[in-house]
């Protein structure tokens, strides 16, 4: 299972292979048990992921955003008792996932077109952050750890092409910080209050820009 996806879910070791068409004889899901010390295969369908995707596990559920050739990111959910389940497509605007990080019921994504919340409690989305400057960039890949419990640090690899064809490899660092009033259990949150956070709530509700 080489380059697999791999993940802890309820302390069991989770391994799911990038394309599960390169492993034919597998359903895709592998879970060790490091109490019995064994290794067992979830028979239950696994989807076909793409080659570059992005995971976070939340509550013991994991969640896999993986994109689809002209169209909108792909997102399942994937946990012990349920196995795989597809959410709701995500919004079109969310273009080129690069990372995920949990933050309670709340996910931080880092996009091309900006950082995103997505509240897995409500199902909103908003962009609350405008997308770093990739000019000149021909590969980005992006790495996170939180260092806060509303702050995340975030370190980007870039790699520039130059007019000698050498490439140059640049990190680049952000500290993302998320308003405490975003945080669940803040009297703040619930259905729909992400809506008032969101840079492009004229575009989200439908409203002509003006």
């Amino acid at each position: 299972m080489d380059d697999a996806l791999a993940c802890v879910l309820e302390g069991c070791f989770v391994c799911i292979p990038k394309s599960s068409s390169e492993y034919p004889d597998s359903a895709g899901v592998w879970i060790y048990d490091p109490e019995s010390e064994v290794f067992t295969e979830d028979s239950r369908p696994c989807p076909s992921f793409a080659t570059v995707f992005v995971h976070v596990v939340m509550d013991d559920t994991l969640h896999v955003f993986s994109p689809e050739y002209n169209s909108r990111d792909r997102h399942w959910v994937y946990s012990l008792r349920d196995g795989w389940r597809e959410q709701d497509p995500v919004p079109g605007a969310v273009q080129k996932i690069s990372y995920a990080q949990a933050y309670g019921p709340l996910l931080v994504l880092v996009c091309d077109t900006g950082f995103y919340l997505y509240d897995t409690v409500s199902g909103d989305w908003s962009r609350v952050g405008d997308p770093l400057d990739v000019h000149g960039l021909y590969f980005r890949r992006v790495m996170g750890v939180p260092v806060s419990p509303n702050q995340m640090l975030c370190v980007e690899e870039h790699r520039i092409a130059h007019l000698n064809f050498r490439d140059h490899g640049i990190l680049h660092s952000t500290i993302v910080t998320l308003n405490p009033g975003l945080l669940y259990p803040s009297v703040d949150m619930g259905w729909g209050r992400l809506l008032d956070w969101d840079k492009d709530r004229r575009a989200t509700l439908g409203i002509e820009r003006e």
